[in-house]
């Protein structure tokens, strides 16, 4: 998980603030709401956790006394951090989250493509954790724990021969079809992704 760290100077003693107020939405300059409240603190730091990566928040600051609150100070928009272990590329082709990916050079640009293991070229080396329209950029994650629905547990499965972007419980048998590995499979919990290599039946 991810998270946000926010810091703001002191307010003049003469204002004699008892704590600071933080309030906070998803998403990028929401509008200040009072049921937003996420935190009190007397400190000058506070740190948001338990956030997912690449997340854009709105923030504002309220300083408090014994009189009462000030007038909020924002909207600061802060995003976490990407995933470890991913690139923003741009999709060939629309691509659905949880998909096994190639990402390949286009003339000097990094794109992206459903695997396949019908085509040599179209080995798996990542995986989209959320859906790619064709044209835009998204995020591949090139090692990790791909989310995917499957039934039952097992030491390995392999990219589809059937189905693009897909997964097998089996080795691929059509001629030229390549056998690659996509790793271990667990319900409730996906495929623990990692490149491997791969033969050519």
């Amino acid at each position: 998980m991810a998270t946000n760290v926010l810091s703001w100077p002191a307010n003049p003693p003469s204002d004699n603030v008892t704590a600071y107020k933080v309030y906070g939405a998803l998403g990028a300059s929401v509008a200040f709401n009072l049921t937003d409240l996420l935190a009190t603190v007397t400190a000058l730091t506070w740190t948001h956790t338990g956030l997912g990566y690449a997340e854009t928040w709105t923030y504002y600051l309220v300083a408090a006394n014994v009189i009462g609150d000030s007038a909020p100070t924002g909207p600061l928009n802060l995003t976490t951090v990407a995933m470890p272990g991913t690139v923003e590329v741009t999709a060939s082709e629309d691509i659905a989250a949880k998909d096994f990916t190639n990402i390949f050079d286009d003339a000097g640009d990094m794109r992206i493509r459903l695997a396949d293991a019908t085509d040599p070229d179209k080995f798996a080396n990542s995986f989209a954790p959320a859906a790619i329209a064709n044209g835009a950029s998204g995020t591949a994650q090139l090692a990790g724990i791909n989310p995917v629905v499957i039934a039952t547990t097992t030491s390995r499965v392999w990219l589809s021969e059937t189905v693009p972007g897909g997964f097998q419980t089996t080795p691929p048998v059509l001629d030229g079809s390549i056998n690659q590995p996509l790793g271990p499979a667990m319900p409730d919990i996906g495929i623990d992704f990692t490149m491997q290599p791969f033969t050519r039946n």
